[in-house]
């Protein structure tokens, strides 16, 4: 199965702690049989991004940080062409 995980809205704070104890969990945690194929989309450059590089997942999109450009991104590329020959079962988004 293939999961699109959304980190790109999380910017710092609660929800930033949150999503890397999620990552960390999801690749150290020996009882989670890692079956799925998992696609992370995060900001270049954010805590997510650099702890991720440690993992090296199958796939990293990046998304921009700016809000606004986010939104339009989401919406127009995401949806479109670019993901459409690694399309995923599942999207999850973290806020």
């Amino acid at each position: 199965m293939r999961i699109l995980i959304n980190f790109s809205p999380i910017k710092k704070g609660g929800g930033q702690n949150v999503a890397l104890n999620f990552i960390k969990s999801l690749f150290e945690d020996k009882n989670i049989q890692n079956k799925d194929d998992y696609i992370f989309l995060t900001v270049k450059n954010s805590p997510i991004h650099l702890l991720l590089e440690k993992y090296k997942p199958t796939q990293v999109i990046f998304s921009p940080s700016n809000p606004m450009k986010r939104i339009i991104y989401e919406t127009f590329y995401l949806n479109s062409f670019s993901l459409y020959p690694t399309s995923f079962d599942y999207s999850v988004k973290y806020f």
